[in-house]
């Protein structure tokens, strides 16, 4: 059995595709916790898992302020809002991290699973080494991805004082994380991509257009749909008789009366029976005008609907567009935000259903759209080879197996949950785990004069068990623009009375002098204390050993006391060592 944490963002689009997956590794005995606010808890708690407060959590999930939706807010004003609004909300969630650190290391986990649009989940896996999974809810976004250049260029262009302010305080943020626990510069845009060594998108591979630029680390599994089978009161026999029109524009951008007027001059009177999702945030007055054949709700049963449905007018939202496709019901696309637009474009490109501009939107455009499609039996038969390909790739059952197998062979190649992280960021260098490729490397450095005369000869043979995770030492290289210039390891005491870390390091001679060696042991120092909960560290140099004494200063070390003829030097003379120690609140991160 595994221990698996669920992160997510308080969106309904982003959390209701995990729960059949949450459901179902519970029901194969996995242990899952859920970490989410609490409007969700009812539905966490149903699947089984445990569910675990965020109560601070200031990120809003929903539009930028005085955004609308699409053809309703001027294109510039809507990028200078794009560029304030994703940086202010990755900075509020990235502000959760120092207040979970330590909650989530007591998880004693074995892996992670998050949203990309958690970024607190991204850092917290990365700073406690849990080994990560993205749940992607939509496309899988690469740097290559058409949104991310153009989402680029909006934050490299945009200079109003709200998106520098914003900008600002997210590099406010993501330094005191760098600072504090080593945590990889980020950008805003890494609020859309993702990269992990297991990435599950909830979409059938036909769907993403570029999906054969993607390598095996992208699991397409198509919808994550467990139907509920309740109507929750939902008069579905209304539906029996006439074909069915559905339409609804989500839960961000539906306050909308002059859509609704149009789609009530569209489809009063006709054969249709129309189903209208009108939000909990439209003006009951709107809706006065109701034609007869028209049932309209400010909360629908989607599943079930889409089940009796013959055409779906939606804005496009990936679950809804997913949803369509998994009953087989084409549609009519009204995109209100850019994301939707590009989805509402792939859905036409397909011959899934029609696009409809924003500007389009009349009851005429309406009406026409949904004759077109109802009959035209081309674009059924598309959507229902789509659905098979979409059933076909798993859905909810597939990610379950690839979260748990994951988790499982995670679990079996280290000691421990958290036992060396994939990658830790300094200012200037970056530690990754010894890698057998790294080895050869390694031993030229410690070969060189400079570095014999401290350590020694090289043991190629307790290298390579270190590269293979055998050792009891874990050593990373130290990496500097991409060139190994030293190694870095570090021992452990386990036992509850004694616990504590010793760190051992060396560099090569070019890379002595410029503050390397201070950096790599105050960035390993940061992961033993923040990541594997130590309070105290030691260091053991040669007592005659000044620069390196100079360096472990800076972190924060202090001698103890001289340890005489602590170590025999490679010509067989006994010299004296220096114990140094450094307590968690003593460490230097200036």
């Amino acid at each position: 059995m595994s221990k698996i944490l669920v992160f997510n963002v308080p969106a309904h689009g982003h959390v209701n595709p995990t729960l059949p997956v949450v459901r179902e590794l519970v029901s194969r005995g996995e242990q899952v916790t859920y970490y989410l606010t609490d409007e969700f808890e009812p539905q966490i708690r149903h699947t089984g898992a445990t569910f675990r407060r965020i109560d601070d959590l200031q990120m809003s999930s929903g539009p930028p302020p005085g955004v609308t939706a699409m053809g309703q807010t001027d294109p510039a004003r809507m990028q200078q809002m794009m560029a304030a609004f994703f940086p202010r909300m990755m900075a509020d969630g990235l502000r959760l991290v120092p207040r979970l650190v330590d909650r989530v290391r007591a998880e004693n986990a074995n892996c992670a699973v998050y949203d990309p649009f958690c970024p607190w989940g991204r850092a917290l896996a990365a700073i406690l080494g849990l080994p990560a999974v993205a749940f992607v809810p939509s496309y899988a976004v690469t740097e290559h991805f058409p949104l991310v250049r153009r989402l680029s260029s909006i934050f490299e262009e945009q200079t109003s004082p709200e998106a520098e302010e914003a900008m600002s305080d997210f590099r406010d943020v993501s330094q005191h994380l760098h600072d504090r626990y080593g945590l990889a510069p980020l950008s805003p845009l890494d609020f859309f991509t993702t990269a992990e060594a297991l990435n599950i998108v909830t979409l059938p591979r036909a769907f993403q257009s570029d999906a054969d630029a993607l390598d095996e680390r992208y699991v397409f599994v198509g919808p994550s749909i467990s139907p509920r089978g309740d109507a929750s009161g939902f008069p579905l026999h209304r539906l029996a008789g006439n074909p069915t029109l559905y339409v609804s524009l989500g839960t961000v951008f539906n306050a909308n009366p002059e859509f609704f007027d149009a789609c009530f001059d569209a489809f009063a009177d006709s054969d249709w029976q129309v189903v209208l999702s009108v939000g909990t945030n439209t003006d009951p007055s709107t809706l006065d005008r109701t034609p007869d054949n028209f049932l309209a709700r400010p909360h629908v049963p989607q599943l079930e609907v889409l089940e009796h449905t013959d055409v779906f007018v939606t804005h496009g939202g990936m679950n809804s567009v997913m949803e369509a496709i998994y009953y087989s019901v084409p549609m009519v696309v009204v995109p209100q935000q850019p994301e939707q637009a590009m989805t509402a474009a792939r859905v036409a490109d397909l011959g899934l259903g029609v696009a409809l501009e924003p500007g389009q939107v009349t009851a005429d455009a309406l009406r026409d759209a949904v004759t077109t499609i109802s009959g035209d039996a081309g674009y059924r038969n598309r959507v229902a080879h789509m659905q098979k390909a979409a059933r076909d790739a798993g859905g909810y059952l597939r990610a379950a197996d690839v979260i748990q197998q994951f988790g499982q062979t995670q679990s079996a190649s280290v000691s421990g949950p958290a036992d060396r992280p994939a990658l830790l960021c300094g200012r200037s260098i970056v530690l990754h785990p010894l890698r057998a490729a790294d080895v050869e490397r390694v031993i030229e450095i410690q070969t060189e004069p400079g570095v014999a005369r401290w350590w020694g000869p090289p043991n190629e043979a307790e290298l390579r068990r270190q590269a293979d995770g055998s050792a009891d030492e874990k050593a990373f290289a130290i990496e500097r623009e991409g060139d190994i210039v030293g190694l870095i390891q570090y021992h452990e005491e386990n036992e509850p009375d004694f616990r504590h870390a010793g760190i051992d390091v060396f560099l090569a001679g070019r890379a002595q002098g410029q503050g390397l060696g201070t950096d790599a042991v105050r960035t390993l120092a940061r992961y033993l204390i923040d990541g594997r909960g130590h309070h105290r560290l030691t260091i053991d140099p040669a007592a005659d050993n000044a620069a390196a004494i100079r360096a472990y200063e800076k972190v924060g070390f202090r001698a103890v006391g001289v340890m005489r003829e602590y170590w025999r030097s490679p010509d067989g003379t006994w010299r004296d060592g220096l114990l140094m120690d450094l307590l968690a609140h003593e460490l230097d991160l200036a």
